[in-house]
């Protein structure tokens, strides 16, 4: 498959069809993906008017103002009718300035959105307006990770899982961490068999492939595993969760 891919990708660029075909990758990938392309283009510094390969790197939103407003743009939808509340503006900046201290390079949304559903789901009908107090009465944005891995963890070893079994399958999960250069934190890709092992090591009794399934869904996810209907390489759901594993 990944040969007719590139087969196909070389054919287009050949023959000039008009069509424009986007590619989208992680960056750690851009070099192999050129080596397999096998096209020597030097119009990559410029915009071709026809035919050519035009790089595109999407950077993470990380402007202050425009995290704040990411926060508070659900409010206003439908005139604020469609949600019903509303998110204090000490409380989207204290987040915001919490987000791109804790994660120093890369994108922050992906977690931006665990913390905004964190705070939403605790709103009443009676109070409908998410306040600072409310996300520091969740020990602020480590809280709110704590929370959230220890949820996730709980989807696969049921609400009343022992401390120690946590922290076991948490350790299990650290092990998908890696540092690059530069302190970027990233997930690994691990086989099925690779953390068995592991399991194995930190004594996780049974078979952990149907736990690992279960890692993978529900509302707090922290696995995704390929392909979807029988896995059997894993990674940790974004990037983000491996930052949140190394601290």
């Amino acid at each position: 498959p990944a040969q007719a891919f590139f087969y196909f990708l070389e054919e287009v660029y050949l023959r000039n069809i008009d069509v424009r075909i986007v590619v989208a990758l992680r960056t750690v990938y851009y070099g192999r993906f050129r080596d397999e392309l096998r096209i020597e283009d030097d119009r990559l510094t410029s915009r071709p008017h026809s035919g050519g390969v035009e790089p595109f790197l999407l950077r993470p939103i990380r402007d202050p103002q425009a995290l704040v407003r990411i926060i508070e743009a659900p409010t206003r939808l439908d005139d604020g009718r469609l949600f019903n509340f509303t998110f204090a503006s000490d409380a989207a900046h204290r987040i915001v300035k919490d987000l791109l201290d804790f994660f120093a390079h890369g994108s922050v949304t992906p977690f931006l959105q665990v913390i905004c559903a964190i705070l939403y789901e605790r709103l009443s009908a009676q109070k409908r307006e998410i306040t600072l107090h409310d996300y520091e009465a969740l020990d602020d944005l480590k809280g709110i990770a704590y929370l959230y891995l220890d949820r996730g963890v709980k989807q696969a070893l049921g609400p009343h899982a022992n401390r120690e079994s946590k922290i076991a399958w948490l350790t299990l999960l650290y092990g998908l961490t890696s540092t690059q250069g530069g302190g970027m934190v990233v997930s690994n890709i691990e086989s099925l068999e690779t953390l068995r092992v592991r399991a194995e090591g930190l004594g996780i009794p049974g078979d952990i492939e149907p736990l690992l399934g279960q890692l993978c869904g529900g509302c707090s996810p922290l696995l995704r595993g390929l392909p979807v209907d029988r896995p059997t390489p894993y990674s940790l759901w974004h990037d983000v969760r491996a930052g949140v594993f190394s601290r």
